[in-house]
């Protein structure tokens, strides 16, 4: 079976995106419109993200502040862009939220970040994979689960759950049940999403 070049160069910019890691990076793949985005910065040649001599150069325009666009053939269009729409993504900042917009217009998005040294693919404004860049594996569910059970926001209502039991315990065992119930479901859902 032939390899399409399209998902030659979405792994080529994957890999990019993990090799840079924690240095921080946001690739565009495709060719959004000029409306979208804009970059102070020249054209440099013709490079190809195929050719691995310009994937070098490519990498390393990477790291500068900014996105770095990819055409359907492999070539560096631009560097050092700056995305003019955004969608918000929850928990993360600017460089998603320019991920998350940019990938409604018919683009895919790889963004790695420097916060939590994750890769994510965006496509069609949402995320639709998340690897973490030290051991190349995508986040599993019972990671998700691991992470939403740690994170603090779990840690205090159940800590002021007990406190408040201790308290006043038979007026809010029926509420903490209740909310209790509703919270852990409604963020688990979401953890998994």
């Amino acid at each position: 079976m032939k390899i399409k070049k399209i998902d030659l160069i979405t792994r080529k910019t994957l890999q990019n995106a993990i090799e840079i890691g924690k240095a921080g990076s946001l690739f565009i793949i495709g060719k959004p419109q000029k409306k979208y985005w804009k970059t102070s910065y020249k054209k440099i040649g013709n490079l190809n993200i195929l050719n691995d001599d310009d994937n070098q150069v490519i990498k390393k325009l990477a790291e500068i502040d900014g996105a770095t666009i990819i055409d359907e053939n492999g070539n560096l269009k631009a560097y050092g862009v700056t995305v003019k729409t955004t969608k918000h993504v929850l928990g993360h900042g600017k460089r998603h939220a320019s991920a998350a917009g940019i990938s409604q217009h018919k683009t895919i998005t790889i963004l790695s970040s420097e916060e939590d040294g994750y890769v994510r693919v965006f496509k069609n404004g949402s995320c639709i994979e998340e690897i973490n860049a030290k051991t190349k594996l995508p986040t599993t569910t019972i990671q998700k689960l691991a992470n939403f059970i740690n994170h603090p926001d779990i840690r205090a209502l159940t800590a002021g759950g007990v406190a408040l039991s201790i308290i006043a315990a038979p007026l809010t065992v029926p509420f903490l049940v209740f909310t209790g119930t509703y919270f852990l479901v409604n963020k688990s859902i979401k953890a998994i999403k």
